[in-house]
């Protein structure tokens, strides 16, 4: 956990999703996670998404990515 500084995060928030994958310096993929989340269609031409949703997506993302990574253990 004290080599954070070795990797990159990238984000990509999407319209149906988002996405967290965690890079090293040399590009190597080293852990990615993905959330999907609801769009709401109120008329054929709207469509509307909850701003909470796309952050606790977000956030998700990151911490699952950083597990997987073995970057943050879950029980501390």
């Amino acid at each position: 956990m004290n080599n954070l500084n070795k990797y990159v995060a990238a984000l990509d928030v999407g319209t149906t999703g988002t996405r967290t994958i965690i890079f090293d310096l040399n590009g190597i993929e080293i852990a990615r996670d993905y959330k999907e989340w609801e769009s709401i269609f109120p008329s054929p031409v709207m469509v509307e998404q909850k701003a909470t949703v796309w952050w606790n997506a977000v956030h998700e993302t990151i911490v699952n990515a950083m597990v997987q990574a073995k970057l943050f253990d879950r029980s501390n």
